[in-house]
């Protein structure tokens, strides 16, 4: 879940996208045979990331410099495409290159644990990427296996809220993994999701 605030809010004109649940899923959906990547409104296909990039792209152009686009969260698993994160790092930067401003931390992402995780953004981090969230993450200082992970945090690559400009709005974004999410990662361990405020 991402959550936003503002400051200053006036009549200035501001446009949120946002994706969520993405699970690496870069090719569409639909038919395989009916797929005709050359043309278009001729077949069933319906997603993917080039379609996602078509549209942000549309937006960008009709609302220029009053646009932001963020991931919600799990953006990684679900295809064989996330396989080949850790030693390349590209989607990510792929999202950067799709005009992506934020990405929120899902519960997904933590699939393969930490460590994994940590290893793909930092692969990720060579060229660049979106701005990182998640604002509910504590660690473990008796475990050694969150320390790369915690040290991207102290690094400031992932940190737990970011603040964008757009047309004179100061907006401000932090992102929570709830209980459910969390009850659905047995690879999050050892850092842990704080749900709510009495955890």
């Amino acid at each position: 879940m991402l959550l936003l605030g503002f400051q200053g809010l006036n009549s200035q004109q501001l446009t949120i996208l946002y994706t969520n649940d993405m699970h690496s899923k870069l090719w569409g959906f639909g038919p395989e045979s009916d797929y005709t990547p050359l043309t278009v409104n001729d077949d069933q296909t319906v997603g993917g990331f080039a379609r996602i990039a078509t549209v942000l792209s549309e937006y960008r152009n009709k609302q220029a410099g009053s646009l932001v686009v963020v991931s919600v969260g799990d953006f990684l698993m679900g295809s064989i495409f996330h396989t080949a994160e850790a030693k390349t790092g590209f989607q990510l930067r792929l999202m950067k290159e799709m005009g992506f401003d934020l990405v929120s931390l899902g519960n997904h992402e933590f699939e393969f644990g930490p460590e994994e995780l940590a290893k793909i953004i930092s692969k990720s981090a060579e060229n660049p990427i979106p701005g990182l969230i998640l604002s509910n993450i504590s660690f473990d200082s008796t475990n050694v296996k969150d320390d790369s992970l915690e040290a991207l945090f102290k690094s400031g690559l992932v940190k737990p809220y970011r603040i964008l400009v757009r047309n004179g709005l100061k907006i401000g974004f932090f992102a929570l993994i709830g209980k459910d999410a969390a009850s659905v990662a047995p690879g999050v361990k050892p850092p842990n999701y704080r749900p709510d405020p009495d955890s």
